[in-house]
Formats: structure tokens, C-alpha cells, sequence
């Protein structure tokens, strides 16, 4: 990424994907989850759902946006697996009329209104992981006494960055695949990924053949459903020093993008510091990183070394490539989106030009 970095030279603020490494990356996966399939989250970044899609036997949707993605795309509908806490009737009947036959349950209200669709549903319940989504092990019960020919697998998702509670999970799901006759497991592993620079994790080789490990028990088909395990190190955000300045012996540096536009997972007040890079050389200094946002908030790193920082220089944040680019607080002050550039076969691609958001928040013309 670094490399990429250096050879951009376009208007910032922008996201950069690099689908010249996440194609790598994807081919990687596919050959360490022998015999297992592999689904994409597309929440993680639905920009590269498409590229993705050929590499994946399965996308995961979670909203009727998101499926409207997936057909403007032409995904093969075989390939969807329509998920979601919310989803209502007039939804589901658009993606069935599409093809897609696969779908979670996340209660039994939903399960009630899948299995109206006929038999031809294959309906995966959802286990909670004791929060709002999915149902506990009794409700289950229930729902296969009265739907069992509906219900082809368990899907299960615990969390984000779950590495040290995967035997947690594991072993609740091999004791439940027992009792049952499921077809499949879609099990969303929440493997975490290293965004800051003291973030210690084992290699990713080393985490997969633990995974792969703990599945070799599994008397079962397995989907492994994954997103920021996938992207997130496959993006860069890059923003420009607008003003510098030093106050109270602090020196500050202004970028033309903040928290707006950049979100890190657990990152509050920037005193988690990213991987980043700048291509200054000389004097070093520490500074203070701030977007253009009006709030003390908005600080992307509260306290890091860089060479001879100047106004106009350009800064990359690594590992944005999954969440980053659509958690962010686009409306605050109507600031405008960034743009989207991919990065393919060595050069960069214009995805998505910058994108104002004022109109969206003022009243119509016909709305006085």
C-alpha cells in the first residue's frame, strides 16, 4: 500500500481500494479454507462487492440497499444470502422474485414469513450470541418443532475482533450441530485485523490454521462468512494538511478530512495511532491531526512523529478499506463526500467522483 500511496497523485480527500492485492488476498483465502466456502459481508464495503463476488460463493445482504447493489451488479441470485435483524415482506418478495432463495431468520416472526414463500426457502435461523440478533437455544426448539423442512443451517455471528472467544463460540455451535440434522453451518468468524501500530495479532497464516483446526471436528458443510477480515487492509484514505499552526506548545495539523469521512473501529479521540504515511523528509516534529470538522472530537491521531510536515502535503491512512468509507458522519456540515478511486492492474480508476451533500440537507425547492 505504501507504493500505491506514493504514486497518487489525484484530488484529495479520496478512499483508494487496491483490487490488485485484495484480488491476492481473496486467491490466499480460497486456498488456506480448503473445502469450506467462503462468503463476503458486503456491509465491510460495498464498493468492492463486485470484484469480490467472483472470488466468493456467497455475498452476504443485510438490506434492501444492499441487494439493490447486488442486481445492479447482476450477482447471480444462487450466490445471495439475505440476511438482516430487519426485513419486511415487500423486501423479501423483491429478492425472491430475483432468484434468491436463501435467507436468515432472526426470530420467529421472520421465520413465519419466510416459510410463506414455500418450500423452496432455505432458511438458516440465526443463534444469538446474548444480544438482540438472532434466537436463544429454546426458541430454537421451537422453530424447528414447526419449520424443520424450512430450516437448512444455523448462522451464527458473535462480533467483531472475536479471536480469543472463536472456542467460545465453536464449542456452543458443535454442541448444538449435534442435537440437529443441519445441512450447514454460515459461521461469521470476526477475526480482527491490525489497525493501530501497537495492535498485537498473530500472523494471518497462524490464525487460519488455528481456525481451520477447530473446524476439523465440524460433521458439517461450513460457510465461512467474513468482510473486514477480507478488505480492511486493502484501503487507504488519503486527506491534505490544509493549515498548521501551534498552540499552547502543541503543533496541530488540518487535514480537508476528519472524522467525516475516516471511522477506525475503537479508535476515540485519535489516541490510538494508525498506520500512516507521509513522505516528508527532515526535521521531525510531533503533531496533533485534526479534520475539518467543528469539533473537539474530531481528531484522527492525537500525537505522532513525522518528518518535516508542510501545508499541502498529502497523508494515507492504511487499513481503511473495510467500514471506514461508510461509518463515517458524511451530513455533519454538509461537507462534501470523498472520492472513490480503485486501484487496478497498476493504475487508478475513478469509482466515485466527490459527491456534495448540502442538498440533502436543506428542504426542496418546491418545500419552501
Amino acid at each position: 500500500m505504501k507504493d500505491i500511496a506514493q504514486n497518487f497523485n489525484y484530488k484529495t480527500p479520496a478512499f483508494i481500494f487496491d483490487l490488485d492485492g485484495l484480488g491476492e488476498h481473496l486467491r490466499f483465502l480460497r486456498a488456506n479454507f480448503k473445502g469450506k466456502k467462503l462468503c463476503y459481508a458486503m456491509k465491510a464495503n460495498p464498493f468492492l462487492t463486485n470484484f469480490i463476488a467472483d472470488f466468493v460463493d456467497k455475498i452476504e445482504v443485510c438490506s434492501d440497499g444492499e441487494f439493490e447493489i447486488c442486481k445492479s451488479y447482476g450477482i447471480l441470485a444462487h450466490k445471495i444470502f439475505y440476511t438482516g435483524v430487519y426485513k419486511n415482506e415487500q423486501c423479501v418478495k423483491k429478492a425472491w422474485d430475483y432468484g434468491v432463495r436463501s435467507f436468515n431468520a432472526e426470530s420467529l416472526n421472520q421465520l413465519e414469513m419466510l416459510c410463506k414463500f414455500g418450500a423452496e426457502a432455505r432458511i438458516f435461523i440465526r443463534l444469538s450470541s446474548q444480544n438482540q440478533f438472532g434466537i436463544d437455544k429454546q426458541t430454537l426448539n421451537k422453530a424447528l418443532l414447526k419449520y424443520a423442512k424450512n430450516i437448512k443451517g444455523i448462522h451464527y455471528f458473535g462480533g467483531t475482533f472475536r479471536d480469543k472467544k472463536i472456542p467460545f463460540d465453536l464449542e456452543i455451535l458443535h454442541e448444538i450441530i449435534k442435537c440437529y440434522d443441519f445441512e450447514e453451518l454460515e459461521y461469521g468468524v470476526g477475526l480482527g485485523v491490525k489497525y493501530f501500530i501497537n495492535d498485537k495479532f498473530k500472523s494471518e497464516q497462524e490464525r487460519i490454521d488455528e481456525l481451520n483446526e477447530m473446524l476439523a471436528n465440524f460433521k458439517i458443510n461450513i460457510c465461512l462468512e467474513m468482510g473486514r477480515f477480507i478488505v480492511a487492509k486493502y484501503g487507504l484514505y488519503a486527506s491534505k494538511v490544509v493549515d498548521i499552526k501551534c498552540n499552547d506548545g502543541i503543533n496541530y495539523a488540518i487535514l480537508n478530512g476528519g472524522m467525516n469521512h475516516l471511522n477506525y473501529y475503537v479508535q476515540i479521540f485519535g489516541m490510538k495511532t494508525p498506520q500512516l504515511y507521509h513522505f516528508g523528509d527532515g526535521a521531525i516534529k510531533n503533531w496533533c491531526l485534526c479534520g475539518a470538522i467543528c469539533s473537539t472530537a474530531d481528531v484522527l491521531v492525537k500525537d505522532i512523529s513525522l518528518k518535516n510536515l508542510q501545508i499541502n502535503d498529502n497523508l494515507f491512512f492504511a487499513n481503511a478499506g473495510a467500514y471506514a468509507s461508510t461509518e463515517a458522519l458524511y451530513l455533519f456540515l454538509s461537507q462534501a463526500m470523498p472520492s472513490i478511486y480503485l486501484y487496478k492492474n497498476k493504475k487508478f480508476i475513478l469509482a466515485r467522483d466527490e459527491i456534495p451533500t448540502y442538498t440533502l440537507n436543506m428542504k426542496g425547492k418546491n418545500n419552501e
